[in-house]
């Protein structure tokens, strides 16, 4: 879109003439791929709005939950900052030492999956619910 307004606006100076809006066209693949990808966006919102799945939505909460705090003590200039050095550190370091990170991520993996099966266990199995009525989609 912002490439047409620039031409529409400065095609005059270098003679080009703007382009026909009837003549552009996306390819069926472009539309489908995009399609997917949204329908695949938003099937994940419904999912973790729905409850259906609360493992997905109790990691929706955290993952806001971290973002807001992390966004009190940072600025967005400094985020944006740490985000790109990271882009351009880590997978150099990763490549280093990849066996040492694939061995920590291995051992920090199984514990938070024994925290939450504790999580579960002592909080979420306590919670009451309800008979489980089934879903009538029409």
């Amino acid at each position: 879109m912002v490439a047409i307004f620039v031409w529409f606006r400065t095609g005059w100076l270098i003679n080009w003439n703007p382009p026909d809006v009837d003549e552009i066209m996306l390819p069926e693949s472009t539309c489908r791929s995009i399609f997917t990808k949204v329908n695949w966006f938003l099937l994940t919102f419904y999912d973790i709005s729905s409850g259906d799945d609360f493992r997905l939505f109790f990691l929706a909460i955290c993952s806001l939950w971290v973002i807001s705090v992390i966004g009190t003590f940072v600025s967005t200039m400094n985020l944006f900052f740490i985000v790109v050095l990271c882009m351009e550190t880590l997978p150099n370091l990763y490549g280093r030492h990849q066996n040492e990170v694939d061995n920590v991520a291995i051992k920090v993996y199984r514990q938070l999956n024994n925290f939450y099966k504790n999580f579960e266990h002592t909080v979420l199995d306590k919670i009451p619910r309800g008979p489980v009525k089934e879903k009538r989609f029409h």
